[in-house]
C-alpha cells in the first residue's frame, strides 16, 4: 500500500496537509483516471465556494461568528487554540439542539474532534461570497490579525508612556485590528454558544442568498437562489435545470457541456473498473460487462454533432496537456466507426500506470487488482444505471434546502 509521510512542523501545516488528504478521502470523488481537475474547474463555475466536504449552510455564519467573538475578546496569542476548543464546543452544541442526521462536522466523533475543521472547510467559500474579505488562508488570516493587534498595543503602550494615560485595554483595539475584513453577517443569538442549532433563521437565510447572488450573479448557484428556489431544491441533478424555461444561454451551454462530459467520460471509468474484474481471479465482470455493453449503446445515439471538445476546454483552460490528450483520445475511440478494443484498454492500462506507479497501478499488477472487490470511481446501482459526477449537486441542494427553509422561517437571530 502507497504511503504518504510529511514533517509536522506545526498545527497549521498540519490543517493544510489534512485537506489535502481529506480530498483523496471524500466518498464520491476518486480520481482513478486523472479527471478531477476538470470535474472541479466545472463544479466551480456551477457553483462556486462549494466542495464535497462541506455539509450545512450553517457554518458560513457560524465560522464568522467564532473568530470574531475570539476577537473581541483579545485572545490574539491563542487564536489558533481558541478557535479549535470553540469549534469541537460547537459539535456538541450543534448536535444536542438540532435534528438528527443533520450532517453536522465531527459528530459521528466521539471526542467531537474532527481532523478537518468547519473553518478550514468553509474559508473559500467565505472568501468566494465576499463574506470575508481577506485574500489569504486561515493560517496568513491569524497571523495578519496578530500583527495588527500588536502593533495597535504597542500605540497604545508608547501613548500611554507619552501622557500617562492608558487609551482603553485590549477589547477596544478589536475594530481597528479587523479593518473592516468581515461584510455585516448577522448576529448570532444571545444565548447562541449553548443553544445554537444547525438550520438558519430567517436573517441568515436572507443574508447567505444575498452574499452568494451578490458575488456570483452570474453562476447557476446564483440562478436557482433567485429564479427557481422552491423547484431547485428538489431537483435529482444539474441536468433538471435544462427544463426551466428562463434557464439563460450561457448556463444552459455550461449545463450541457457538463452533462455530456460525464456522459462521455464515465465510459473509462466503466472499462476501467471491467478490467480490473478481469485481471481479478473469479471477478465481478458479469454486471460490468453489461453497464459498459449499455453505454456503448448510449454512445451510438449520442450527438457528436452537438459536442465540440475545444468548448470544454475554453471552461477548463488550466488543465494538464497530458490530461486533455487522454479525454481527447477516448473522444476520438468512442466516437470512431470502429472501436478499437486492445488499443483503448492500453491507453487506459497506460494512464493508469503514469498516475499511480507500478505500485498502485491495478490493470498492471493482478496482486494489487485481486484487493479491489467493489467499483472504484464510480457507483453502479441494481438497475445498471451509473453515477459518476455530480458537480458537487448534493451539497448545494442541501443549502438550497437550508436557505430555503431558513428564508420561510419567521424567527430572526435577535
Amino acid at each position: 500500500m502507497a504511503q504518504i509521510g510529511w514533517i509536522d512542523f506545526s498545527k497549521a501545516h498540519h490543517n493544510k496537509v489534512m485537506l489535502v488528504m481529506d480530498m483523496f478521502k471524500e466518498q464520491g470523488v476518486i480520481d482513478e483516471l486523472g479527471l478531477g481537475t476538470i470535474r472541479d474547474a466545472l463544479s466551480d463555475l456551477l457553483f462556486p465556494g462549494t466542495s464535497t466536504i462541506q455539509t450545512r449552510a450553517k457554518y458560513f455564519l457560524l465560522i464568522p461568528w467564532i473568530i470574531q467573538d475570539i476577537e473581541k475578546k483579545g485572545r490574539l496569542d491563542r487564536f489558533q487554540s481558541e478557535l479549535e476548543q470553540s469549534e469541537i464546543h460547537f459539535v456538541k452544541t450543534l448536535k444536542k439542539n438540532s435534528p438528527t442526521k443533520s450532517r453536522i462536522i465531527g459528530e459521528t466523533l466521539l471526542n467531537s474532534n474532527p481532523k478537518r475543521k468547519p473553518s478550514s472547510i468553509y474559508w473559500n467559500g467565505l472568501r468566494i461570497y465576499d463574506i470575508l474579505r481577506f485574500h489569504g488562508s486561515l493560517s496568513d488570516y491569524i497571523k495578519n490579525q496578530k500583527y495588527y493587534f500588536q502593533k495597535e498595543q504597542k500605540t497604545k503602550n508608547q501613548l500611554a508612556d507619552a501622557t500617562g494615560n492608558v487609551p482603553g485595554d485590549d477589547k477596544d483595539a478589536n475594530h481597528l485590528y479587523q479593518h473592516k475584513l468581515w461584510a455585516s453577517v448577522p448576529r448570532p443569538p444571545k444565548d447562541w454558544k449553548e443553544n445554537l442549532s444547525i438550520e438558519l433563521s430567517n436573517d441568515e437565510a436572507k443574508f447567505l442568498n444575498e452574499s452568494i447572488v451578490r458575488s456570483n450573479s452570474q453562476t447557476l448557484f446564483a440562478f436557482a437562489l433567485t429564479d427557481c428556489l422552491e423547484d431547485a431544491k428538489d431537483f435529482s441533478g444539474i441536468d433538471d435545470f435544462l427544463s426551466v424555461p428562463n434557464l439563460p444561454d450561457d448556463l444552459q451551454k455550461i449545463i450541457k457541456v457538463a452533462i455530456d462530459f460525464n456522459s462521455i467520460m464515465q465510459g473509462a471509468l466503466i472499462r476501467y473498473n471491467l478490467l480490473i474484474q478481469s485481471n481479478r481471479e473469479n471477478g465481478n465482470t458479469n454486471q460490468l460487462q453489461l453497464v459498459w455493453e449499455n453505454y456503448w449503446d448510449e454512445m451510438q445515439r449520442f450527438n457528436w454533432n452537438d459536442w465540440q471538445t475545444k468548448v470544454l476546454w475554453g471552461y477548463c483552460p488550466y488543465i494538464k496537456q497530458s490530461t486533455r490528450r487522454f479525454v481527447e483520445q477516448w473522444i476520438e475511440f468512442v466516437k470512431a466507426d470502429y472501436y478499437n478494443q486492445t488499443e483503448a484498454d492500453l491507453m487506459l492500462k497506460n494512464r493508469e500506470l503514469r498516475l499511480k506507479g507500478l505500485r498502485r497501478a491495478r490493470l498492471s499488477d493482478k496482486a494489487i487488482a485481486q484487493k479491489q472487490e467493489n467499483n472504484t470511481g464510480i457507483s453502479i446501482y441494481q438497475d445498471g444505471s451509473v453515477s459518476y459526477l455530480t458537480y458537487r449537486w448534493n451539497t448545494v441542494k442541501t443549502y438550497l434546502n437550508d436557505i430555503y427553509n431558513g428564508i420561510a422561517n419567521n424567527v430572526t437571530t435577535q
